[in-house]
């Protein structure tokens, strides 16, 4: 009971000595902490730092025994002074102006490292052992301490720059406007302040603010230096809107008219040099010398005064602010002068007085930025823009090279260029001589720094094939601009389409690493330059440009769009013969991914892509054919030219282009210029291709015939040879696919056939589809089922029954129609078989007559090769004597 009664004593004793001033303190602490982070200064993110780890220490310790309560106390007093200390110099420095912050940085710096000194060594001081800390707590607090003791608050590298630019200005009674632009521009950059016009002035009005407030509560010191630093900056045209420089700009001008500039007066020039002063100083005698010059004077060991000889009291120099001010003025006014001058100047038809003017305007523009205001104000930039149709390439040349230093920094500038319609006449400058596209080609790149003119620039046709071309250049910095603005119109999907089509591929390998977005969009858009039929031009650029191997790798990406497009455009590259472009770079992964497209997707335009692709493939690669077999491509092709049941089908259009493209694979399957053709065509039979080609002969495009009849005229061409290899014992098993109950004897080959043994086209039915596709003119479809019949009357040992077969499938009518109706190659194929035909009596009696007028007709009209031929058939019909002249 007793030890009970200690520890409720003791438990009372914690809150009256220390309770209150810790929840005080944590309260107060972390109000501080946010008001911290509020200061756009880099210390007091620091000190909010600082504070945010001793909240996580004070809460724990709240929860805590205390062994010496009264030190504890103590402690947390003195940490609450430094902290309302912390708290002071926040109020002090979180109303003030960004450039405030940097001009007074070094004294607030100051004052935030004593007080983070201080903190770091009240939390030093407060007893923390046995208080039962986690001990992770007790490291991060000792470690803590430690920093916050050692902490060191410096100036950046820029404000210690900008620190020493102003004392230099100050001291130096700095006044013109070049140096109030760099200045100000230097002291946004060390502020973090955008160089936006309104936001400087933003940022310089509070600065002024902070010059009164110093004034209001006598800190004379720093109401002079604010004042001083704030009448450099007024100067400054980079905070003045352009209404405002407008309305300067005319004070200076006034309202009348000058040809002559103002002459000096007598007291601008130096008595020493006799020439205007830069930096007028006055000297103990009350003479007013060039700063530079009365230094050396008085470095010569001279102690008196160089115009009146008198001895001088000291030799301290003195800045004449007044008179510096007004010879500033002087020398505007005659700028100004001299701006408003060269405009008619301009207008001149004389060539000399136009480059002489050039000449003054690029000089003044170089010489001060203030300048190129001032010549925009004046009107000129529209007269200059019309400089640029000059037939007088000199003419056109300056006026360029103005255009480029105007525009330099000047965002208004650059506007005024573009809207007076300048950027069409210089692109036309690039494909002018080497000098005026160098300073066309800089001036563009200057433009460019603005993205609504760089769009404009990339939509000037031509433009960006001859910045292409002058990549060649000779001149190294034409070169780097062309190259920049080539990289500055990247920005845009279709300037780097327009480059590829220049052979530039270089944006375009960048682009296509952006990710899938950014893949899909550029895919697509070559993909509607290049499908184009009549694009052949460009699908050639794009091909020797590298694109095929470029995009290649795209094909197994996961992004469908991506994907997709680039199969659609990987399928017109390959297209019009190109496949062995594509075969250089063909992996087997890349070939079992169009494999694997043509199984899995369910997307039909990614299969008719795919497809189209492999259908692509040279013929006579053997290797291709050798990766396709070890990919089943055999098998996805033939379920795409008849797909099982349930298979979705997609549009007329898209089956019809599909099946096309699987029967051209086919082909490659089936040709006799195979090394091993006969395995090749056995391969196929057993998966039923000849069956599969029989029904498309019946329902297939004309396309699709002529390749379906192609493909059975190379399976006809071995028929006879592998139908003496059929033995009897095997009989049972060369049953017609198309019958399953008997075995029949083919009239033809004088044997037991089968499609899938011999490929005989007799016991595949073959024979009544090729037939019907001799009435199939388009396509060469017609030719080709002539060429697949032709099959069957090559061995003359059983020519008759295979005229037989031909014949009572109705095939002798539709192949002496042919010769009038048929190509030319279908006439020559036509005359040759009927040249056999007409041997049998009964097919000459039969259809002798109807073919006697096409022969004649073809025996003048013909081909070299059909004409004897034709005689030769009119010979067996008794119409022209076997030792005719046709012959």
């Amino acid at each position: 009971m007793g030890r009970m009664k200690d520890g409720i004593e003791t438990d009372n004793a914690r809150p009256a000595l220390f309770s209150a001033v810790l929840e005080r303190l944590a309260k107060e602490m972390e109000r501080v902490e946010k008001a911290a982070k509020g200061v756009e200064q880099e210390s007091f993110r620091i000190l909010s730092m600082y504070l945010k780890s001793i909240l996580v220490f004070l809460e724990e310790l709240r929860h805590k025994e205390v062994a010496d309560p009264v030190a504890m106390h103590i402690a947390l007093m003195e940490l609450e002074q430094e902290l309302e200390k912390a708290h002071h110099l926040i109020k002090k420095y979180g109303s003030k102006s960004k450039f405030y912050l940097v001009v007074k940085c070094q004294e607030c710096l100051k004052e935030m490292e004593d007080i983070v000194h201080a903190i770091g060594h009240c939390l030093d001081a407060i007893p923390v052992v046995n208080v039962g800390l986690a001990v992770k707590t007790q490291e991060m607090i000792t470690k803590l301490s430690s920093d916050m003791r050692t902490a060191q608050f410096k100036a950046s590298i820029s404000e210690e720059a900008i620190l020493v630019e102003i004392a230099d200005g100050v001291r130096d009674g700095q006044n013109n406007y070049e140096y109030a632009n760099d200045l100000l521009l230097q002291l946004g950059q060390a502020a973090g302040v955008s160089t936006d016009p309104t936001c400087l002035k933003s940022e310089l009005d509070k600065l002024k603010r902070d010059k009164e407030d110093a004034g209001a509560q006598g800190n004379q010191e720093e109401f002079w230096l604010l004042e001083q630093i704030v009448d450099i900056l007024i100067r400054t045209d980079a905070a003045t809107s352009t209404i405002e420089k407008g309305v300067n700009y005319q004070k200076k001008r006034g309202s009348g008219r000058w040809d002559d500039p103002l002459l000096p007066l007598q007291s601008f020039y130096c008595p020493i040099t006799h020439e205007i002063m830069e930096e007028p100083v006055e000297i103990a005698s009350g003479q007013i010398f060039e700063r530079s010059a009365i230094e050396k004077w008085f470095s010569a060991g001279n102690a008196n005064c160089p115009t009146t000889k008198i001895e001088l009291e000291n030799l301290q120099i003195k800045l004449n602010l007044a008179l510096k001010q007004s010879i500033q003025e002087w020398k505007e006014r005659n700028i100004v002068i001299s701006i408003a001058a060269t405009k008619t100047k301009l207008q001149s038809s004389d060539e000399s007085e136009i480059c002489s003017s050039l000449r003054t305007l690029l000089a003044l523009s170089e010489e001060k930025s203030i300048h190129r205001h001032w010549i925009s104000l004046e009107g000129l930039i529209p007269c200059l823009v019309s400089l640029l149709k000059s037939h007088q390439r000199t003419v056109r040349k300056g006026t360029l090279e103005v255009l480029r230093s105007l525009s330099v920094d000047n965002a208004e500038n650059k506007k005024q260029i573009a809207v007076a319609g300048a950027i069409k006449l210089v692109v036309k400058s690039l494909a002018r001589d080497v000098g005026e596209g160098r300073q066309a080609v800089a001036l563009l790149r200057e433009l460019s720094k603005n993205s609504e003119i760089c769009d404009e620039i990339g939509k000037v046709q031509g433009c960006i094939l001859l910045l292409v071309f002058m990549l060649n250049a000779e001149n190294p910095h034409s070169v780097g601009d062309a190259k920049k603005l080539l990289h500055d119109l990247a920005d845009s999907d279709q300037n780097i389409v327009q480059m590829a089509e220049a052979n530039y591929f270089e944006p375009l390998t960048q682009r296509l690493n952006e990710g899938p977005v950014t893949q899909g969009h550029l895919l697509r858009a070559f993909l509607g330059m290049s499908s184009i039929p009549n694009a052949t031009e460009v699908r050639n650029k794009l091909r020797e440009g590298g694109a095929i191997q470029l995009i290649l790798p795209l094909c197994e990406f996961t992004a469908d769009n991506v994907r997709l497009h680039t199969l659609q455009l990987l399928k017109c590259l390959t297209s019009e013969g190109a496949g062995d472009d594509l075969a250089d770079h063909l992996w087997s992964t890349y070939i079992k991914a169009l494999v694997n497209l043509l199984l899995d997707s369910s997307k039909d335009d990614e299969r008719m892509a795919a497809v189209g692709i492999i259908c692509n493939f040279p013929t006579n690669n053997t290797h291709l054919t050798d990766l396709l077999l070890q990919a089943d491509a055999l098998p996805a092709i033939l379920n795409l030219l008849l797909p099982t049941k349930g298979t979705k089908m997609g549009s007329w259009a898209n089956r019809s282009a599909m099946t096309e493209s699987a029967a051209g694979v086919l082909l490659r399957f089936t040709s006799p210029v195979n090394s091993n053709a006969i395995s090749l065509q056995q391969k196929a039979a057993d998966l039923d291709a000849i069956s599969c080609l029989v029904q498309l002969l019946q329902t297939g495009t004309p396309v699709v015939k002529c390749r379906a009849a192609t493909a059975l005229s190379h399976f006809s061409r071995n028929s006879d040879r592998l139908a003496s290899k059929v033995v009897a014992s095997r009989s049972c098993c060369l049953r017609p696919w198309f019958n399953s109950h008997t075995s029949t004897r083919c009239s033809i080959h004088e044997g037991l056939c089968s499609v899938k043994t011999n490929f005989c086209l007799v016991m595949a039915n073959a024979v009544g589809p090729l037939v019907q596709a001799l009435e199939e003119q388009e396509q060469g479809a017609d030719e080709a089922a002539l060429n697949a019949l032709n099959t069957l009357l090559v061995d003359d040992t059983h020519l008759e029954s295979a005229i037989k077969v031909i014949a009572e499938a109705q095939g002798i009518r539709n192949i002496v129609r042919l010769l009038t109706a048929g190509s030319v190659g279908a006439k020559e194929r036509a005359v040759m078989m009927l040249e056999k035909i007409f041997r049998i009596e009964e097919y000459k009696v039969e259809f002798g007559s109807t073919a006697q007028m096409p022969l004649i007709a073809l025996t003048q009209t013909g081909s070299i090769a059909t004409r004897p031929v034709a005689a030769k058939v009119l010979a067996h019909l008794n119409i022209l004597h076997n030792q005719s002249s046709y012959f």
